[in-house]
């Protein structure tokens, strides 16, 4: 997968040498937009948010070095780092409203469609 690619070339050339809040903010900043590329476009199944979360936490685990999701989302609170599916819930409304001036029959129409195929 071309996130984990990006990951892996970003960790070899940080690693260790960064503060953990930068190793989070590059790869915030370079692999997150591979990770969720289009996606606010379509509807997510329960399975992809599963595989998203997992991707996620797996950068979380390798640049905190911890092993326990409880102590993930303790990280996320503190760094101010949304969780995956509310960052493409985000992204969804900014696509959304970008679409044009009419948003209220574009916001109902995907309200409809991916109230179907929700992230929970």
């Amino acid at each position: 997968m071309k996130f984990y690619r990006a990951f892996d070339a970003l960790w070899s050339k940080v690693g260790g040498k960064a503060c953990n809040t930068v190793a989070l903010h590059l790869v915030r900043s370079f692999c997150l937009p591979i990770l969720l590329y289009g996606l606010e476009a379509v509807p997510v199944s329960k399975s992809m948010c599963n595989m998203l979360k997992c991707c996620w936490s797996r950068v979380m685990y390798k640049i905190f070095h911890v092993s326990s999701s409880e102590n993930i989302k303790l990280i996320s609170a503190y760094t101010g780092v949304l969780p995956i599916v509310e960052v493409l819930e985000v992204q969804r409304y900014r696509f959304v409203k970008s679409l044009g001036t009419d948003i209220s029959i574009v916001h109902a129409l995907f309200y409809i469609v991916f109230k179907r195929h929700a992230c929970v």
